[in-house]
């Protein structure tokens, strides 16, 4: 065994880049493979998985800019008799404190299209408004069919719009991303109402803080802004809808009420609301789903789509720092194979945060770790034999 290990040794002490070489076509194989598979939706499932994994694993951290509005059970009871749809002239109360609190945008996620609400007016010093509404998914033509607000009238100021208050759904039932913009049935497309909220808090002049973070220029990928309930979850506790009306009464209301300055989202987190979506987090609020996502752009927007070339240029570096670690401890198997599994635990993890910013994507970049690894230790063993032929047949001359 030992001259083996001499002559080992001396194989180690050869060229890098001849093994590198060697390998050249394995990575390349590897790296296109993981790249057709990644692009054609086939890893989706253990993205979604290690996505859920860092979910759950994270604590939520407090908002800063956003703060919900909602009509609870109690306020469903004592404020509007637990009758359905609600009050138009109860809701106009609730938008006119929650108007004299001075806040940056009002975003109202409630059901408006019945009739009672072409009598709502609009308080005269409110920020502007935007009024979610519902949409029909069109599955043959692929788009939107809005459903009306206001009871069929649009909104009577010029600053205010309608916005669709829908979200993706994931084939397992799971909501986890958003989309900017939303096809309709005119043929356009229309903001959703997190990107329609975060737009009206973000104008060119004025803007509020963390306007800077958002970039206006992302793209989505084509399922959409992956929500980064890992890194960017927050922890929202809605102000009932009674507390505003009674703050309101209060002499300092405008000046140090917490909506001030805010995003406020006025939503019915009421059982009979039924407006409750899965998350990866657990059952999720309509209104609280919305907050998280206006939220999370204001906090640098999410879980960035796949960056194609810097993923390929990732697995490429991957597969030549395996082949560095084979080439320099190829005299010491049990030590190249030690670190190699270190190398198999955190080469995909930090690929997936240089790649996407969060390290739950890892398992895009297991592929070709693995495939270098196992050709890696293949040559390897196929050199070792050779070496191990050589030897005795040297011997038995």
């Amino acid at each position: 065994m030992a001259p083996v290990k001499s002559l080992l040794k001396k194989a180690a002490a050869s060229n890098y880049w001849r093994h590198l070489w060697q390998a050249k076509w394995v990575i390349l194989a590897i790296t296109a493979g993981a790249f057709t598979l990644s692009t054609a939706g086939m890893l989706d499932r253990f993205e979604t998985a290690g996505l859920d994994t860092f979910n759950i694993l994270k604590s939520p951290a407090d908002p800063q800019h956003v703060v919900i509005v909602g009509i609870d059970d109690t306020d469903y009871e004592t404020i509007f008799q637990s009758t359905s749809p609600l009050a138009s002239a109860e809701v106009e109360k609730i938008l006119k404190a929650i108007a004299a609190a001075q806040p940056r945008v009002i975003g109202v996620d409630l059901d408006t299209g019945n009739r009672g609400f072409k009598d709502l007016r609009t308080p005269p010093n409110a920020p502007p408004i935007v009024w979610g509404r519902d949409a029909v998914w069109d599955d043959q033509k692929k788009q939107f069919n809005p459903l009306p607000v206001l009871g069929g009238s649009n909104p009577a100021r010029q600053m205010d719009l309608a916005s669709i208050a829908q979200f993706p759904i994931d084939p397992d039932g799971i909501i986890r991303r958003y989309r900017r913009t939303l096809p309709v049935s005119t043929g356009s497309s229309e903001s959703s109402f997190p990107w329609a909220a975060t737009e009206k808090a973000c104008p060119a002049q004025g803007a509020m803080e963390g306007c800077a973070t958002v970039d206006r220029q992302e793209q989505e990928s084509r399922r959409g802004l992956v929500l980064n309930f890992a890194g960017q979850r927050f922890n929202f506790t809605p102000l009932s809808a009674r507390f505003v009306l009674q703050g309101s009464a209060q002499p300092r209301w405008s000046a140090d009420s917490p909506l001030r300055g805010r995003i406020v989202l006025l939503g019915g987190t009421y059982r009979a609301a039924r407006d409750l979506y899965v998350t990866p987090v657990g059952p999720m609020q309509g209104v609280q789903l919305m907050a998280q996502t206006i939220e999370t752009e204001l906090s640098g927007g999410g879980i960035r789509p796949l960056n194609e070339a810097a993923a390929v240029l990732l697995d490429l570096l991957s597969g030549a720092i395996l082949v560095l670690i084979s080439h320099h401890y190829h005299a010491h198997l049990g030590r190249a194979l030690l670190i190699s599994l270190v190398a198999l635990m955190l080469l995909p993890l930090i690929s997936s945060f240089f790649a996407f910013a969060t390290l739950a994507r890892w398992f895009n970049f297991v592929p070709i770790v693995v495939g270098v690894l196992l050709h890696q230790f293949y040559e390897h063993a196929r050199e070792y034999q050779h070496l191990r032929r050589q030897h005795f047949a040297a011997q038995s001359h």
